[in-house]
């Protein structure tokens, strides 16, 4: 079944590496499926002066999910050739980040209370850095606060680099050493929209792999991508690949078999084939009905009965 789970929000988003080794006849293939949450910005101010920060996102202990989305934020920032200081913040996806610098060098994380409101002590803070989003059309103006002094300064566009997942594939042929590493990121994230901080639970598996006659590899990849909030967002499917001899990709197909409240797909345990497998879609929950269905041979998929949304 390529479908719902159990799960729940973690609170960190850490650098993460899935790894899944498959062969197809002579070639072995592997999956490699990092999830960074870590990024460096450089930031140019007057002159030749340069302020390097190092910023990890991680998710509050504790969502509201009736108010718009945030994420805390830990790191260091450095002026120069200065000592670095400790920084947190809150990063508004679209909206704003805005960035304490801490003279405490015993750093703890924001968290948030019971009541869901972010208590912040400003105590230890002695200098704030405010970047609005570039969505904003008003005001676009980066601040840096020093006291009671501001300064205008250069602003990071935070929406385009959070966390991100890298996905490639990774071939190497038994008959020799050699290697071929295809980034696939692009084809993978598409169909679920941009690769940044909003991908909330996305996982990508090898399903299956096959070669045939003409030296062509076949790569048949299980997807989902699930959301707590709205779960109606949660999608899944099958992304087929076909790559010539040379490591070409000539053929990229995404199959979306899993729509939350829709549809979802199980295995026919009652078709029995010794190279195919047959798999119904369901109409999801209501009353089982039966909608399309199709089938997997040789890491392809052949459509059997076109389903379409309720």
């Amino acid at each position: 079944m390529l479908g719902r789970k159990n799960r729940y929000i973690p609170h960190y988003l850490v650098l993460m590496f899935i790894f899944v080794n498959l062969s197809a006849n002579s070639q072995e293939v592997e999956l490699l499926h990092t999830i960074s949450s870590n990024q460096t910005y450089t930031l140019n101010l007057q002159g030749d002066k340069k302020i390097s920060i190092f910023l990890n996102y991680y998710s509050p202990g504790i969502i509201d999910y009736s108010v718009d989305p945030y994420f805390f934020v830990k790191g260091w920032i450095q002026l120069v050739e200065n000592k670095k200081k400790n920084i947190d913040g809150i990063y508004r996806p679209y909206n704003d980040l805005v960035l304490y610098v801490s003279s405490d060098t015993n750093f703890v994380q924001i968290k948030n209370a019971d009541d869901f409101k972010l208590n912040i002590d400003t105590t230890n803070y002695t200098e704030t850095f405010y970047f609005p989003s570039f969505n904003n059309k008003k005001n676009r103006n980066a601040i840096w606060y020093s006291g009671d002094k501001g300064l205008i300064i250069n602003n990071i566009d935070f929406d385009k680099k959070n966390v991100f997942h890298n996905i490639v594939i990774k071939i190497k042929s038994l008959s020799y050493e050699k290697k071929h590493s295809i980034d696939i990121t692009d084809l993978v994230i598409s169909p679920f929209g941009d690769n940044n901080i909003f991908l909330e639970d996305y996982n990508v598996n090898i399903h299956s792999t096959s070669s045939d006659s003409s030296g062509n590899l076949h790569v048949l990849l299980s997807i989902t991508n699930e959301y707590v909030i709205p779960s109606s967002s949660s999608t899944g499917g099958y992304y087929y690949i076909m790559l010539d001899k040379n490591f070409i990709i000539r053929k990229n197909i995404y199959f979306e078999t899993y729509n939350q409240g829709r549809f979802i797909s199980f295995i026919d345990d009652k078709y029995k084939h010794p190279l195919k497998e047959r798999y119904l879609i369901v109409a999801d929950w209501s009353d089982s009905k039966v909608i399309g269905s199709f089938l997997i041979e040789n890491s392809k998929i052949t459509i059997e009965n076109e389903w379409r949304y309720l």
